[in-house]
C-alpha cells in the first residue's frame, strides 16, 4: 500500500490511530490486534530522588508517563541505552516508586516487559486502571529469583474490552532498603481497536498527494487547494471539504490558480460536502461581482455560507446567471437566480461584506457527487442560441463541472478577470481550468456537449470548423510600462476567411469600458473583435485597432512568435514599426485611442522581390526578405522599414 506521510501532517488529535490503520492497511475489526513498544531511548534522563517525570511527547511509542520516585536513566539499563529506574522509598506508605502510562490504550489485552531489581528485598506489582484512579491489581505468581538477572514478564488484563481505555502502573510494592530500584525496559503493549470506532480527519496540504489502495472509512476529508486524492480503492467519507483558488486570469486560463484534485472515481459521502472558493477581496473585484461555477448541485436558499455561518440571498449575497437566449435577442442577458445553482454553468456573485474572501457551497443531500464524470461517463448539453446579430448568437457562460483542473486544447474562451473588471480572450494549446473556474464560449451548432477524459482533458462539441482550425493565428500583447501583460488580441487570416463575422474564427470582445487594464481590440462588423480573422488578399491583411488606457502612460505593442508572416503597426495608414522584430512602446492618454492598425504581411522566400504599393513609400519600390528581415529598396537603396537607409 502506497500513501504519502506528508499529506498525513495536519491531521486532528487522534491521527496517530489514523496513519497506524493507513501503513498497516488493517480494517481493526474485533480481535486484531496491533503493539507499540517503549524502550525510553526518547525519553531525557534525570535524578533519581523523589522525581515526577512526565513525557508525552518524546515517547518512543507516543504514549506519555508518569514516574515517581524515580527517572529514566542510563544507569544499569537492560537493553540498548536507557531503561525507567523506579526507587523504594521507605517514608512513604504507599507509594514505593511506579512508572504510570498517562495515554490511554483502547483495548489492551496484554503488558509484557523486561526487569531487574537491584535488591532481592525489592517486590514488584502491575497493575492496570480504566480511570487512574481505582488500579487493580494483576495476580501473578512470578519472583524475582537472583538480584541483577533480567527477567521477561506478561500480564494479561482480565476481560479486556475491545472499546475500553485502559492504563498500565508497574511499580514497586515492598522493600527493605531506601535506594534501591526496580528497573524495567522494552514495555510492549499489545491492544485491539473496533471497526465501529469512528476513524479521524485528515487535510492534505498544498501539493500533497494521498492514495487510497485500500477500502477505508474517514469521518472528516479536508483537500485544500493543490492537494490530491487519488488510488482506485473505495473510501467512505462522512464530511467532505474540497477547496480551490482560482487566481487571476493569465495567458493560458488559470495559470497561477490552484485547486483540489480527486482522482479517485470511488469516493462516497455520507455527511456534508462543501466546495470552499477563495476570492479576492471584494473591492478589487469587478464591482463586487464574481465568476464562478460549481461542481455539484447547491440550493441558494440553504447552500451558501461564509465559513461556517449560512448567508441569506438578496442580503448577505446576491446571484446573477447568464442567459443565451436573452443576449441573442440583443437585451441585458444578467438575471438574478434563486433556487438551485447547477454544475458546469456560469455564475456571479456579489457579496454584501467586503471582509468575505472565501465563500462555501454546501452540496444538496440528494445531488450527486459527480465521481462518475472522472473517466468521462458523463456529459452535459447547453443550449446554442441563433440570432439576426451573429455576434450575439451562441454565446454560451460555461464552468468546470469536474473536481480538479481540466485542460482545453486550441479554443477561444473569455474569462471574467475580477480584479481587471474585464473579459479576457485566451486560446492556446492548454486552458488550464481550476475547479469552480467559469467561462464564455461561442457555438455555431445547436448544442454544446461537455466531456472530460481521464487524464482531465475537456472536449467541447460541436468543435471549430476544420478551417478554422487550420487558419493562422497571430497574438498580439498589450503591455504596461512594468512589462506585465495587460490584454491580448488575435489575428487571423486565410484565403477561406470572409469580409463577416463567421463564429469560429471571429470573437466578439466581451466587455470593454470601465475596465482596470489596458484593452485593444478591432472595430469591424459593427462591433468590436478580440479575435479577428480577415481575408489574406494580395499575400497581406490590414486591421483597425482601438486601444484603451485606464490611466495616461506608457505602454508597450508586442507579438508573440511568427515565423511565416510580417505584422506591423501602423498610424493613420502609414508604417510605424514592425512587431515582429521587437515590441513598440506607445504613449497612450487615458480612454480610447484610435487611428492605429496592424498590417500582416505575408513572408517571401528569402531573396524572392515582390512590388510594393505601400502608401507610406514614395517612389517604385521593391521589400526584400533577408535573412528573416525586411528591406524596402528604392533608387538602388536599401532602407528598413522606418525608413532608414542600411
Amino acid at each position: 500500500m502506497y500513501i504519502n506521510f506528508n499529506a498525513m501532517r495536519s491531521m486532528g488529535k487522534k491521527a496517530v490511530s489514523l496513519i497506524m490503520m493507513l501503513t498497516l492497511g488493517l480494517t481493526n475489526a474485533w480481535g486484531e490486534t496491533e503493539t507499540k513498544t517503549e524502550g525510553f531511548e526518547t525519553a531525557s534522563t534525570g535524578s533519581y530522588n523523589r522525581t515526577v517525570y512526565k513525557n508525552t511527547n518524546q515517547s518512543d511509542c507516543e504514549i506519555g508517563w508518569k514516574i515517581f520516585y524515580g527517572n529514566v536513566s542510563t544507569t544499569n539499563a537492560i537493553t540498548d541505552s536507557k531503561s525507567c529506574l523506579v526507587q523504594y522509598y521507605k517514608a512513604s506508605s504507599t507509594n514505593k516508586g511506579y512508572a504510570q502510562t498517562t495515554t490511554p490504550l483502547k483495548g489492551l489485552t496484554n503488558v509484557s516487559f523486561k526487569a531487574k531489581i537491584t535488591d532481592i528485598t525489592i517486590q514488584m506489582s502491575v497493575s492496570y486502571s480504566t480511570d487512574t484512579i481505582r488500579w487493580h491489581v494483576i495476580p501473578t505468581d512470578e519472583t524475582f529469583l537472583l538480584k541483577d538477572y533480567t527477567h521477561n514478564f506478561s500480564y494479561d488484563i482480565p476481560s479486556s474490552s475491545p472499546t475500553t481505555d485502559y492504563y498500565i502502573k508497574i511499580g514497586i510494592v515492598n522493600g527493605t532498603k531506601d535506594g534501591t530500584y526496580l528497573i524495567i525496559d522494552d514495555v510492549v503493549f499489545t491492544y485491539t481497536k473496533s471497526e465501529e470506532e469512528p476513524e479521524e480527519e485528515a487535510t492534505i496540504e498544498d501539493g500533497e498527494t494521498m492514495s487510497i489502495d485500500e477500502p477505508q472509512e474517514m469521518e472528516k476529508l479536508t483537500i485544500e487547494a493543490g492537494g490530491t486524492i487519488g488510488g482506485e480503492a473505495a473510501l467512505t467519507v462522512k464530511d467532505l471539504t474540497i477547496k480551490s483558488a482560482l487566481g487571476t486570469v493569465s495567458g493560458g486560463g488559470n495559470n497561477n490558480g490552484k485547486c483540489a484534485e480527486i482522482t479517485n472515481p470511488h469516493i462516497t459521502t455520507t455527511g456534508d460536502v462543501f466546495f470552499e472558493l477563495e476570492l479576492t477581496p471584494a473591492e478589487q473585484a469587478s464591482y463586487g461581482w464574481y465568476a464562478f461555477s460549481v461542481p455539484f448541485e447547491v440550493s441558494t436558499t440553504e447552500g451558501v455560507y461564509f465559513q461556517d455561518t449560512k448567508l441569506t440571498n438578496e442580503n448577505g449575497y446576491a446571484i446573477m446567471a447568464y442567459r443565451g437566449d436573452i443576449r441573442a435577442q440583443g437585451k441585458y442577458a444578467w438575471q438574478k437566480h434563486t433556487g438551485t445553482l447547477q454544475p458546469g454553468v456560469l455564475y456571479i456573485i456579489s457579496v454584501g461584506d467586503t471582509d468575505y474572501k472565501t465563500l462555501r457551497f454546501k452540496k444538496q443531500s440528494e445531488a450527486a457527487l459527480y465521481n462518475d464524470v472522472l473517466n468521462g461517463s458523463n456529459q452535459m448539453i447547453t443550449e446554442a442560441f441563433p440570432s439576426t446579430n451573429p455576434d450575439h448568437a451562441g454565446w454560451n457562460g460555461l464552468g468546470n463541472p469536474y473536481l480538479g483542473k481540466s485542460h482545453i486544447s486550441s479554443l477561444d474562451l473569455q474569462f471574467l478577470d475580477h480584479e481587471a473588471n474585464a473579459f479576457k480572450l485566451r486560446a492556446s494549446d492548454d486552458v488550464k481550468l481550476m475547479m469552480g473556474s467559469a467561462f464564455f464560449y461561442q457555438s455555431n451548432g445547436s448544442a454544446i456537449t461537455v466531456t472530460r477524459d481521464d487524464i482531465g482533458s475537456i472536449a467541447l462539441a460541436p468543435a471549430r470548423a476544420l478551417s478554422a482550425m487550420e487558419q493562422k493565428t497571430y497574438v498580439v500583447r498589450l503591455m504596461n510600462e512594468a512589462g506585465e501583460e495587460e490584454d491580448q488580441l488575435f489575428l487571423r487570416t486565410g484565403e477561406e476567411d470572409s469580409d463577416s463575422y463567421e463564429i469560429g474564427r471571429d470573437v466578439a470582445k466581451m466587455s470593454i469600458g470601465n475596465a482596470k487594464c489596458a484593452q485593444m481590440w478591432v472595430k469591424a462588423y459593427g462591433t468590436q473583435l478580440c479575435a479577428a480573422a480577415f481575408p489574406l488578399k494580395n499575400g497581406q491583411a490590414s486591421y483597425p485597432l482601438t486601444l484603451y488606457a485606464p490611466a495616461a502612460g506608457s505602454y508597450s505593442i508586442a507579438m508573440q512568435e511568427a515565423r511565416d508572416a510580417d505584422v506591423f503597426l501602423t498610424k493613420d495608414g502609414s508604417l510605424l514599426w514592425n512587431l515582429s522584430e521587437s515590441a513598440y512602446t506607445i504613449e497612450l492618454a487615458q480612454g480610447t485611442t484610435e487611428g492605429y492598425g496592424l498590417l500582416l504581411k505575408a513572408k517571401m522566400p528569402t531573396g524572392v522581390e515582390e512590388p510594393t504599393s505601400d502608401s507610406s513609400l514614395k517612389g517604385r519600390a521593391t521589400k526584400v526578405i533577408i535573412d528573416e528581415h525586411v528591406y524596402i529598396l528604392r533608387d538602388g537603396r536599401m532602407y528598413d522599414v522606418m525608413g532608414r537607409m542600411k
